[in-house]
């Protein structure tokens, strides 16, 4: 952090409306290539009672460590407040934004609860150890459900037009899709950096996903992450939606698809076991369906989108942490023909 304990703590205390204010158990978790997180605790004085909470303060990433060429904190804590505000959606209640500072970060309430592994070797996944792993089946199927549960109410947030301008990728009356995949596809040659990535199909995937742009007026907004290493769960129920970095507008699917297909190649993996009580993904379309009120649209293109986009996060981190890209692994994402367009 940038600035003293003794600045936050009186920034804390003014944000909170709080007196005697002490933080406590300052606890600096693993730092990320897309932001660096502290938990802490405080105990403070607020309208004459004592009160002891935990927090969560986010930074973006240091040292110009990051997979993305812009990191915007005003952009994710909007979307969580909006989100809060209009729905009942589980997103972390935001305490402040400070942008003023060489280093900018924000603060949210901690939710407990636990949160599935999502290692990129099947060891460090949720299909082989942590709760999701040791659940019954009966307890996977109701975590399962009432994920894409949230995704499907997610949306059907009301967008106002203020929030859709401020929100949007781009201005212009372009549909927010092809907006969406427009950023991608930037976001995909800043990645590559002019190099040749290792699947000779990306730049043709690519190519295909730009000219085959379904046009769904939709400007939903669309999490662009959601799978389960970004929800905290409490009681096999979601109790937390995190991680908008990524977040934009657009068709719901985009959404869908991508968290079949994060499930999909983490069955893949070697060594990754098939848990029972999981929903097909038959099953998981037909429960989104259900809450948003209409048949998914386009699965063959939304399965191609979330390749690339799964594909284009693969190129990024690889720029993040001084990888070359020959040593990506395409295995199960531009390569893989088994995912996408069999619903």
């Amino acid at each position: 952090m940038n600035i003293s304990l003794e600045e936050f703590q009186s920034w804390m205390q003014e944000r909170l409306g709080a007196t005697d204010l002490r933080l406590e158990g300052w606890t600096p978790t693993a730092t990320g290539y897309s932001n660096e997180t502290n938990i802490f605790g405080a105990r403070f004085v607020r309208d004459g009672k004592q009160v002891a909470k935990k927090f969560v303060q986010r930074l973006g990433p240091a040292d110009g460590r990051t997979m993305f060429r812009e990191y915007d904190l005003e952009r994710q804590c909007r979307v969580v407040q909006h989100i809060g505000e209009h729905s009942s959606l589980p997103v972390p209640r935001i305490v402040g934004l400070e942008l003023s500072v060489a280093r900018p970060f924000y603060v949210m309430e901690h939710v407990a609860g636990e949160v599935a592994l999502d290692g990129h070797k099947a060891d460090k996944a949720y299909t082989t150890t942590g709760f999701l792993h040791d659940a019954t089946p009966a307890q996977r199927e109701a975590y399962w459900f009432d994920l894409i549960r949230c995704m499907a109410e997610l949306h059907r947030v009301p967008v106002s037009e203020e929030f859709k301008t401020y929100f949007q990728r781009a201005p212009g009356a372009e549909l927010q899709m092809r907006k969406e995949v427009n950023w991608w596809v930037d976001l995909y040659n800043w990645g590559k950096g002019g190099a040749d990535v290792p699947s000779p199909q990306t730049d043709g995937h690519i190519d295909w996903i730009c000219k085959n742009v379904p046009d769904f007026d939709d400007d939903n907004i669309v999490w662009q992450d959601g799978r389960p290493a970004n929800v905290i769960a409490k009681d096999f129920k979601i109790a937390a939606m995190l991680d908008w970095e990524i977040a934009g507008l657009g068709p719901g699917e985009q959404d869908l698809f991508f968290h079949l297909l994060m499930h999909h190649m983490r069955e893949r993996q070697e060594g990754a076991k098939i848990l029972d009580g999981i929903p097909s993904e038959a099953e998981q379309i037909a429960h989104y369906e259900s809450i948003v009120g209409h048949k998914v649209r386009e699965p063959e293109y939304f399965g191609r989108f979330a390749r690339a986009r799964c594909a284009i996060i693969q190129i990024i981190f690889c720029r993040a942490v001084g990888m070359e890209l020959k040593d990506i692994n395409f295995t199960g994402v531009i390569d893989d023909e088994a995912f996408a367009g069999n619903y």
